[in-house]
């Protein structure tokens, strides 16, 4: 009897390495795919948002990078809180070090009843030229190619396309358990997103076209929201238009993450997740809760058929469940050189590996971050403390003072 039980979680839990397996080869043929198609040269008048907290790690590298690239007509708004954030004084340096850029810098004011991310953002989207017809958020923590907002934009000329996103590849600089295991557990997202019915904008960079914009009515979704990516992918997909995954804008963001941290950041990802999108929620609550008991029930296994070679218990079914696991790894494998394509420096074999190796790590840590969501509804972000009432209930607990950086 549990000889079968066990195999039947053996037999479940290869269901689940193969679904995972087939995402992460529907990305790479996506990519691919990306590499050698010709892209459009759909260029409109842009208005880019950056929205700023605190001083981020690499902030005046990530500033510049937006400052210089190669589009050939847009502004930039950048917005923080108040003039008392290390990030206003910053920004307005570097500014002055570009002063050929089309830049301007707002203050928005403390928000209430929504995350101070949206308010900047609010405040920005009053602001725009009225030549623009495309809108680019993008956050201060990556760091943009030349080509960035070329990419970003182009696919929007396309019919049926109504947002573009991005992705981040956290990329440590010096390293640590933490670090690395924030960087496998984000990076295990990406391979949905080239699926057009698990596909959302990522906040840190999207697009859309600002008709668009207006016709979803993404201002009235945001005036009482904590994160601007799922709402707009909801206002998007309602109008019947698809978000569209764009590999070169796959950016990255240079830093470090203790294991504390990481485990705030996973938590407060999972818990946004749970709010703004329960149905893919209970499908990772689902998939990762099967996979952390068969691993938990194959370990045990074998360890106590070694102590007690005596039980009448088949060692097997352990064993092939954990043989499942290198298997696993090597899809992350497979992911780490998908991602290598797109972004070269990005380090080679001795930074993968410690990738590699914490898959299984991850994929536990995905299964306690869904348990600790249904405990909470609150959060904190750079600073500011909030209770997730709804999606469309946002209460503001403590504005804060901190700004040390803490993205989503």
């Amino acid at each position: 009897m549990v000889t079968g039980i066990l195999w039947a979680v053996f037999g479940a839990f290869c269901l689940l390495f193969l679904l995972s397996l087939q995402a992460t080869l529907h990305f790479r043929r996506y990519v691919l795919r990306y590499l050698r198609s010709d892209r459009a040269d759909f260029a409109p008048p842009l208005s880019v948002i950056v929205p700023c907290k605190g001083i981020d790690p690499g902030f005046d590298a990530n500033i510049a990078s937006i400052l210089e690239q190669d589009y050939p007509d847009y502004e930039l708004l950048f917005v923080t809180a108040t003039r008392e954030d290390p990030a206003h004084e910053r920004i307005q340096t570097l500014l002055a070090a570009h002063p050929d850029a089309n830049a301007r810098l707002l203050v928005a004011g403390l928000a209430s009843g929504r995350s101070q991310k949206l308010n900047n953002q609010l405040c920005a989207r009053r602001s725009i030229r009225p030549e623009t017809q495309a809108l680019a958020f993008v956050d201060s923590d990556v760091r943009a190619h030349p080509q960035f907002l070329r990419s970003l934009v182009a696919p929007l000329g396309q019919e049926g396309v109504g947002a573009t996103t991005g992705f981040r590849w956290y990329v440590p600089e010096t390293g640590g358990f933490g670090s690395y295991l924030r960087a496998t557990w984000n990076g295990g997202g990406l391979p949905l997103l080239a699926q057009e019915r698990f596909a959302y904008a990522w906040g840190g960079a999207m697009a859309i076209l600002r008709e668009t914009y207006e016709r979803a009515d993404v201002a009235r979704r945001w005036e009482s929201a904590l994160t601007d990516d799922f709402p707009l992918t909801r206002a998007v997909r309602a109008l019947g238009l698809s978000v569209r995954l764009v590999p070169d804008c796959l950016l990255c963001s240079h830093e470090d993450s203790t294991l504390a941290q990481t485990l705030e950041w996973t938590n407060r990802q999972t818990l946004i997740c749970r709010v703004y999108d329960p149905p893919l929620w209970r499908a990772i609550f689902a998939m990762h809760a099967m996979h952390s008991v068969a691993l938990v029930a194959g370990l045990a296994v074998v360890i106590a058929k070694a102590l007690r070679p005596d039980l009448p218990l088949s060692v097997w079914p352990g064993v092939a469940v954990l043989g499942v696991i290198p298997l696993e790894m090597a899809g992350g494998a497979l992911l780490w050189r998908t991602v290598q394509r797109l972004l070269p420096g990005v380090g080679g074999w001795g930074v993968a590996l410690k990738h590699i190796v914490l898959v299984p790590a991850a994929i536990l840590l995905i299964f306690y971050n869904s348990i600790h969501s249904l405990t909470t509804r609150d959060l904190c972000w750079r600073g500011v403390r909030y209770r997730l009432h709804s999606p469309s209930r946002t209460e503001v607990l403590d504005p804060g003072l901190a700004t040390e950086p803490q993205t989503i």
